[in-house]
């Protein structure tokens, strides 16, 4: 792990493939083939204890996205539920999280009731301008909530 001089804090590859018992090069080459991966990736020289060595490190931020792909078959059992455990969490944020977007009801797709509501996402992705707002929109409630709990504390 590594943290760059603007604060962000980036995780070393071969750390994050020993998590799934997955080789270094092999997360490297599935790193590259994903946009959003790639443009999280940067190599840096640390002090390894035994010398320094540049290794590639990837943003903490993109370390979900990196999970999501992740497929631990030859983890450990143990290892390999925690795994699963964990994309199945992240994979039901990413809902809640483009529900909100899309401005679809909460929760599961069995709440929506109407399937015209579904419309709803081809007009977010086609209008820009929409989706700009709504995601300003949320930004600003979640700048507010962040604020309330400020106060509270």
């Amino acid at each position: 792990m590594t943290r760059v001089d603007d604060g962000r804090i980036y995780l070393a590859v071969n750390d994050m493939g020993a998590i799934i018992d997955s080789l270094p090069n092999t997360q490297m080459r599935r790193i590259r083939r994903n946009d959003e991966l790639r443009s999280g990736l940067v190599r840096a020289a640390i002090n390894t204890g035994f010398g320094v060595r540049e290794q590639y490190f990837l943003l903490l931020d993109r370390f979900p996205v990196w999970l999501l792909g992740a497929t631990p078959r030859t983890v450990k059992p143990h290892i390999r539920e925690r795994v699963a455990h964990l994309k199945s969490y992240l994979s039901a944020e990413v809902y809640a999280a483009f529900a909100r977007v899309t401005q679809l009801p909460p929760g599961s797709s069995s709440a929506i009731e109407d399937l015209r509501d579904l419309d709803q996402i081809d007009r977010m992705v086609s209008s820009p301008e929409l989706f700009e707002a709504q995601v300003r929109e949320l930004a600003e409630r979640q700048r507010q909530l962040e604020a309330s709990q400020s106060r509270a504390r």
